[in-house]
């Protein structure tokens, strides 16, 4: 697995963090930052969250008020100028439906170095076919014109190609592989394609059988994103719904997310395997 290149949200949350850190070791509060005319307390909160990006202009005026020597200073700019940079998906991704959590998943896609993903009903975004997902978003209630299909359908492949030295585990329901999306042809396709990203040596494409019966991913689809050491970020769990996506990384929720994927898991069996035994 190669090594994962700092992302835009990878270098927001650490620069969050240093921003927290010297505020603190100043003994200033938020208030104190907003009193001396560096802005609003609900800005710097939000910049402590990763929830807003700081400018190159928030941080030499945070420095300035902390007295920060000028190595710390020049390295948080930097960090400020990089987080502007822009990525791939702003203008392939922008305007698509709900496309500010899609970014967020984006980011997170781009700098994890594993991701585990449960699909009980459908196959999962990163490992659809080209016709597979064509078929999907087709049935969109709103109706996609073929533009933002083909605009869905580029970034999803995007996606994929982003993903191409993460550890990826997918287990998906057996029902997932009797579901004629894309009618039979386009099911044969997706299964082909299943079992050509299985082939590769960081990929893991399994199958929970009917026969297992109940089991803890009644919920639904969810992924766990993992990250390395040194970024020091902690792990993700996204979830889909009907009204928004929803990311958390508390530690219980994560927690308990790990332990069902790991019970499903192992109650799974790999696709080939899986395919030998039905026909």
């Amino acid at each position: 697995m190669g090594d994962k290149p700092q992302s835009k949200r990878s270098v927001r949350r650490s620069l969050a963090r240093q921003v927290r850190a010297l505020r603190e070791a100043a003994g200033l509060s938020h208030r104190d930052l907003a009193d001396a005319g560096a802005g609003s307390v609900s800005k710097w909160k939000r910049i402590e969250k990763a929830e807003t990006r700081p400018s190159p202009g928030d941080i030499l005026h945070l420095c300035r008020i902390i007295g920060a020597d000028e190595e710390t200073t020049a390295n948080l700019e930097a960090m400020a100028k990089q987080d502007e940079q822009v990525t791939w998906y702003v203008d392939l991704a922008k305007g698509l439906p709900n496309d500010r959590a899609f970014f967020t998943l984006l980011e997170l896609e781009a700098f994890a170095t594993s991701i585990d993903i449960f699909g009980p009903m459908l196959v999962p975004g990163l490992v659809q076919s080209h016709r597979y997902q064509v078929a999907q978003f087709q049935t969109a209630p709103d109706g996609f014109d073929e533009e933002t299909i083909n605009r869905q359908v580029a970034v999803r492949t995007r996606r994929q190609e982003a993903m191409a030295s993460a550890d990826l585990c997918v287990v998906v329901g057996e029902e997932v592989l009797h579901r004629q999306v894309g009618g039979p042809e386009g099911m044969e396709e997706q299964i082909a394609y299943l079992r050509q990203l299985n082939a590769l040596p960081n990929v893991d494409i399994r199958v929970l059988p009917f026969s297992v019966g109940a089991h803890p991913g009644g919920k639904g689809e969810f992924a766990l994103l993992g990250f390395s050491e040194e970024s020091q970020e902690p792990d993700v769990l996204h979830t889909d719904g009907y009204l928004a996506a929803q990311y958390s990384a508390d530690t219980e929720p994560v927690r308990n997310a790990r332990r069902r994927f790991a019970i499903i898991k192992a109650k799974s069996v790999p696709i080939e395997e899986h395919l030998q035994c039905v026909t």
